[in-house]
């Protein structure tokens, strides 16, 4: 649902409400394709956030802000631990 490059245009970050997942992958610039998915952060209810589902994502002063639906919040990543 949400989706985010990194500043430098090399990473692109997005949200998967159904799992729960904020999700990465290198961007490649000259073939317009992703590569090398992976998970960058499992929410759950004991994340410290409640029961919240990521709907929205930004980059911003390097960290992800993700929007949270079914709880009314934003929460901080970093953007390389995902925590």
């Amino acid at each position: 649902n949400g989706l985010a490059f990194s500043p430098d245009e090399t990473l692109f970050f997005w949200t998967d409400s159904t799992r729960r997942q904020i999700r990465v992958a290198d961007f490649r610039a000259d073939t317009g394709t992703l590569e090398n998915e992976r998970l960058l952060a499992q929410l759950s209810d004991a994340d410290g956030v409640g029961h919240r589902t990521p709907d929205g994502l930004i980059w911003h002063d390097g960290v992800l802000l993700s929007c949270r639906n079914k709880g009314w919040g934003v929460a901080v990543h970093d953007p390389q631990t995902g925590k």
